[in-house]
C-alpha cells in the first residue's frame, strides 16, 4: 500500500523524505482496523478511525488537495485487493473468502473516506473562517489607524497576504444580478482569490458590508485589471451578473493601504455598465469627478425633460460612447456595433427630447454632466440583461 501510494501524484505536494515510512505506519493501522472489523463480523465504526481524522487534518494543513487525498485511499484499496487476490491463489474456498473480504473492504473504505472528507472539510472551513476574521480585523485596523505606526502589524499582514515590498493595489468590487442575490458576493470573493493566482489561503479578500475589498498585484503576471476581467466574465457567464470595481493607487507599505482604499472607493463611484472597471486617478477626468462629487443638490438642477430622456439607458450609453469617441459618429457606431445612421438617429432623438443638441459643444457639456449625475444616482441598481441592450 505504501509503495503504491508514494509513487502517485497524490502526494507530490508533500516533500518529505519520510513519506514512505509515514505511509507504511498508516497502512498498518488501516490493515489492523480492517482486520478487527472482519474478525468480529461487524463494520468498522467511525469512532475507531481517529488516526484517519488526524491524517486528514494534517493533509489539509499541508494543502494537499482533497481530491488527490481521496485518490490515495482508493490506490490503497486497489493495492489491498491485489494482495488479497494474490494470497487467495487458485483454491476455490480461498477465492470465495477473498470475494467476501473484498466486499468488506469496500464497506471499510467507504467509512474511512467519509471520515477523511468530513475531517478535511472541517479543518479547511475552520481555518478559512479564522483567516477571514483576521483579515477583516486587520483591514479595519489599517483603515482606522491612518498615519499611525504599522510596524507591529507587518508580520501579521504578511501572513494574511499583504506581502511587504510587493507592489499592490486595493480593489473594491460590487457584483449583483437582477435578483440582488447576496450569495454572489461570497462567490465573487472566492473567484477573486482563485483568479489572483494566490489561492484562498493567501489572497487578501474581505467581504465588507455590500462590497468585496481585495488586495491584488499592481504589476507581475496577474495584475488587478486582468483578474477583475476574468471574474467579470465568469459572473456574466455563470450568473448573468454584472461586476463593478474601483482600483486604488499602488502601494508597497501597508501604511499606504488606507490611501489606496480611498482612491478605490473614489474610482468605484465612476464605474458604470459601460465602464465597469475604473482605476483612480488614471481613468477619472476632473470633469467627471466634479459631476459625480457634486451630490444630490446638483442633481436637482437637471431639467425634468433632460432627466426623463437620459433615464433611458440606451440614450445615455450612446451619449457616453459619443463623447468617449471624441464626437466621431463612425467610431461611436463601431463601439456600439451600430450603423452610423443609427447613432445619428439617437443623437437627434436626444436633441428632440431634451432641447439640448449633443452636436453643439455647450449643450453637450450640459448633457454629459447630467448623464454622469444620473449614473451616480442610478449606481449599479440598474442591470442590463445583455451588453447589447445599450446598443
Amino acid at each position: 500500500m505504501a509503495e503504491s501510494i508514494a509513487v502517485t501524484a497524490a502526494y507530490e505536494p508533500i516533500r518529505d523524505a519520510a513519506l514512505r515510512e509515514e505511509l507504511q505506519r498508516l497502512g498498518r493501522q488501516h490493515v489492523m482496523a480492517f482486520a478487527r472489523s472482519v474478525g468480529r463480523n461487524r463494520a468498522v465504526e467511525p469512532g475507531e478511525l481517529d488516526f484517519v481524522r488526524e491524517r486528514a487534518v494534517q493533509r489539509a494543513r499541508e494543502m494537499v488537495p482533497l481530491a488527490v487525498t481521496v485518490h490515495g485511499h482508493l490506490v490503497a484499496q486497489r493495492a489491498t485487493i491485489e494482495a488479497i487476490a494474490s494470497a487467495a491463489g487458485n483454491d476455490s474456498r480461498s477465492l470465495a473468502a477473498a470475494l467476501r473480504l473484498v466486499a468488506d473492504l469496500s464497506d471499510y473504505t467507504a467509512v474511512a473516506v467519509t471520515v477523511l472528507v468530513e475531517s478535511y472539510i472541517q479543518t479547511v472551513e475552520g481555518e478559512r473562517a479564522d483567516r477571514e476574521t483576521d483579515r477583516s480585523n486587520l483591514l479595519e485596523e489599517l483603515l482606522t489607524r491612518r498615519g499611525g505606526d504599522h510596524a507591529a502589524l507587518a508580520r501579521k499582514a504578511a501572513s494574511l497576504g499583504l506581502e511587504p515590498g510587493r507592489t499592490q493595489v486595493v480593489v473594491i468590487t460590487t457584483v449583483a444580478d437582477a435578483g440582488g442575490t447576496s450569495l454572489l458576493r461570497r462567490w465573487a470573493a472566492e473567484t477573486l482569490a482563485r483568479c489572483s493566482g494566490r489561492g484562498p489561503s493567501h489572497a487578501f479578500v474581505v467581504v465588507r458590508a455590500g462590497d468585496i475589498v481585495s488586495v491584488l498585484d499592481s504589476t507581475d503576471d496577474r495584475p488587478a485589471r486582468t483578474v477583475l476581467g476574468e471574474v467579470a466574465r465568469a459572473a456574466q457567464a455563470l450568473h448573468g451578473a454584472r461586476l463593478r470595481a474601483g482600483i486604488g493607487t499602488p502601494f508597497t507599505d501597508i501604511g499606504e493601504l488606507a490611501a489606496s482604499f480611498d482612491e478605490a472607493r473614489r474610482a468605484l463611484r465612476h464605474a458604470s455598465p459601460l465602464r465597469p472597471i475604473v482605476c483612480s486617478p488614471d481613468d477619472i477626468t476632473l470633469f467627471d469627478d466634479l459631476a459625480v462629487s457634486s451630490g444630490e443638490a446638483a442633481g436637482r438642477l437637471i431639467p425634468a425633460r433632460v432627466r426623463r430622456a437620459l433615464a433611458d439607458e440606451t440614450l445615455r450609453a450612446t451619449l457616453h460612447a459619443y463623447v468617449d469617441a471624441n464626437l466621431n459618429v463612425a467610431a461611436t457606431a463601431k463601439e456600439l456595433m451600430l450603423h452610423p445612421n443609427s447613432v445619428r438617429y439617437r443623437l437627434r432623438r436626444i436633441a428632440s427630447l431634451t432641447g439640448r443638441d449633443p452636436r453643439q459643444v455647450a449643450d453637450l457639456f450640459e448633457l454629459r454632466a447630467a448623464a454622469r449625475l444620473l449614473d451616480a444616482q442610478v449606481g449599479y441598481a440598474s442591470h442590463l440583461p445583455d451588453s447589447r441592450r445599450t446598443r
